[in-house]
């Protein structure tokens, strides 16, 4: 809530990027709207911001504010936690006599634009602060007040260089993210670089498609193809096994009672999430559903209803005991011949069959009240149509074999579709701030915003290759670099041996390197609208631009200079 000469506006800022709350809208002046009905509107907020403009010293002045905005203040303080920001002279703090009524003061000091960024930042975890008040004011601020806060989430800086980065080199980083762009790789882009828990790089390129409408913002939200299967599949295995719910060595069929009788009945969790189950890569299960048009009257309705109940895409959906032969196909698939690394679906589709079957919920429910709420993620869920207007999610491909339409606010995996939108290895929605903050959860051994998801054990286990499949670069779940062909693979050449992350066929990646503090976040909609454009790879966009981070580093000589 902004105070300022011009009245009262509820508004939204920076302040987004670091907030733990849902956000709302307003970008309204309420100057002309009664006191009651100005707490009304507020009444829906469990803390309150106030940023206080155009403040001043002049006690006859009451230092700028006016009657309302203290009545407000106070009737407030009686439900709601408040902080109050004076961006000015901290001598107008002088106007709360009773200092109880909120639950902080800042004093910021003056009105500029950087530090209305570095408030923000303070009030949400992104800095910390030791300063003091460097005067007293009123009766219950006195000289040397103040307190100590360290920081607990990501910071954005303006300054690379504040965490080893050579700014001048970040002009490059623009170049390759636009020329994806400009030959048709894809239309737009998010890129974020974050070191030592500080963004010092973070953009958004282009248009969510090509006719050039909807600039991408730092907010777009985009489909996450596989990077569901490490960050809703693999993040709830690890609690769970934090939690002693299941062991790695534990058989799918343990938790599966479907997989008992067959020949995948000993597959274990790990090895279905090392890919190195024998299961096949995988099956085009709307195929049997789709071969004609009869088919399709029979499986599909246009309709939700009793029997119709997984949305596939708007005005269609599959009958709801189609998720059985689902399974069922996956029971009696052929197994492959040798144990050994091969890239499947079904594994991860098997294990968020099996997390839903331990917590008693969907993988969806359980990922977000685990991970994505806690951790202030509001742009990573399942079917984000539930959450956000159309304009803010990003298509995918114009589908003319399956759904026969653009895809657009649906996900884009056609078995994940099937499933209703929440699948173990696909169907994940995010954006590249809240990517980030899940790989500094990563990264920081399983801690974020002052609190523990993951034991930081647990990472290392499942983060590192394991010496009894030589042969399988893949960690448990995560992918991992080829180290013995350097500059092959899912990861750039300077990627060190400790690093791992993992890609979406949609045109996402991500990637956290432990020996360089380094988190890397890419992520486009290069299947739009077709998803044979595989100019991303042939480009090697991803992994150019993760190069060049490794290149902006500053080394200790040049530092030197």
């Amino acid at each position: 809530v902004s105070l300022g000469t011009s009245g009262i506006t509820v508004f939204q800022t920076r302040m987004d990027y670091y907030a733990d709350v849902n956000h709302y809208v307003f970008n309204r002046d309420f100057s002309n709207l009664s006191k009651e009905k100005i707490l009304e509107t507020l009444d829906q907020f469990d803390v309150i911001v106030w940023a206080c403009h155009n403040v001043n010293p002049k006690p006859q002045d009451n230092y700028g504010f006016s009657s309302t905005q203290m009545w407000l203040i106070q009737k407030l303080s009686e439900t709601k936690k408040q902080v109050v920001d004076i961006f000015g002279s901290p001598y107008a703090l002088a106007a709360f006599e009773n200092s109880n009524l909120v639950s902080a003061f800042i004093a910021s000091h003056n009105d500029w634009e950087i530090t209305r960024d570095f408030s923000a930042q303070l009030i949400f975890g992104g800095i910390g602060t030791d300063a003091r008040l460097p005067v007293s004011a009123g009766k219950s601020f006195h000289e040397g007040d103040g307190f100590t806060v360290k920081p607990i989430r990501l910071k954005f800086t303006r300054c690379p260089e504040e965490v080893g980065i050579d700014s001048r080199r970040l002009y490059a980083f623009d170049s390759v993210a636009l020329s994806g762009v400009k030959n048709g790789a894809y239309p737009g882009c998010q890129v974020i670089g974050v070191r030592k828990g500080i963004v010092f790089y973070n953009r958004s390129f282009g248009y969510q498609t090509y006719d050039n409408k909807t600039p991408v913002t730092d907010f777009t939200v985009y489909d996450m193809a596989s990077v569901t299967k490490i960050m809703a599949s693999t993040l709830s295995i690890m609690k769970l096994y934090d939690e002693g719910k299941l062991r790695l060595e534990d058989s799918l069929s343990a938790y599966i009672p479907g997989l008992c009788n067959t020949d995948k009945s000993k597959i274990t969790v790990k090895d279905a999430m090392m890919h190195q189950a024998k299961l096949t890569p995988w099956i085009p299960f709307y195929t049997r559903t789709t071969r004609t048009d009869s088919l399709r009257q029979v499986y599909y309705s246009a309709k939700f209803s009793k029997d119709f109940t997984l949305q596939v895409t708007e005005e269609m959906y599959l009958r709801g005991d189609y998720r059985d032969t689902i399974f069922d196909e996956i029971y009696k698939s052929p197994l492959l011949s040798k144990k050994e690394y091969r890239y499947s679906d079904l594994g991860l589709i098997l294990c968020g069959e099996m997390i839903s079957k331990i917590v008693g919920t969907s993988l969806d429910n359980y990922a977000r009240e685990s991970f994505y709420r806690p951790l202030g993620a509001n742009y990573t869920c399942f079917n984000p149509l539930n959450y956000f207007d159309i304009s803010r999610i990003a298509p995918t491909e114009n589908d003319t074999i399956f759904r026969k339409k653009q895809v657009h606010g649906y996900v884009h995996d056609q078995a994940a579709a099937m499933f209703g939108g929440v699948a173990g290895h696909a169907g994940l929605f995010s954006n590249a701030i809240d990517m980030a903050k899940l790989c500094q959860m990563l990264l920081n051994k399983g801690e974020y915003g002052g609190v523990r998801y993951i034991q930081s054990s647990t990472i290392e286990l499942f983060t590192k290759t394991d010496e009894k499949s030589p042969k399988n670069r893949r960690g448990i779940g995560f992918d991992k670099p080829i180290m013995s062909d350097r500059g092959s693979g899912p990861a750039c050449k300077s990627a060190s041996a400790s690093s791992y992350g993992h890609s979406g066929f949609t045109g996402t990646y991500f990637w956290v390197d432990p020996e360089e503090d380094l988190v890397y976040v890419f992520i486009s909609n290069r299947v739009y609208p077709i998803a044979e454009n595989n100019k991303i790879i042939s480009l090697g966009i991803r992994t150019n631009l993760h190069q060049l981070m490794y290149e902006s580093i500053i080394t200790d000589s040049v530092a030197q200079k």
